[in-house]
């Protein structure tokens, strides 16, 4: 699930009664742009879900064959 905001987004959900799987972390090499992170969390009833942030877009080199779909801003 895109956020604006990983760490408020997980405090949101740990209040709810989700469990954070680990701390927001950077997101891969070709999603490692300023601002990005992500997490996975596992609902109350069970269902893992990742939140991730991704406000700096996707990195590509020169030699990428296609490019990753981000929601627009808000």
């Amino acid at each position: 699930m895109f956020v604006d905001d990983v760490d408020d987004a997980l405090r949101r959900a740990v209040a709810a009664g989700g469990e954070a799987l680990s701390e927001p972390h950077p997101n891969s090499p070709h999603e490692d742009t300023e601002g990005n992170a992500s997490v996975y969390a596992r609902a109350p009833w069970g269902t893992l879900f990742e939140l991730q942030a991704i406000p700096g877009g996707h990195w590509y080199d020169d030699t990428a064959e296609i490019q990753v779909w981000t929601p627009p801003a808000r």
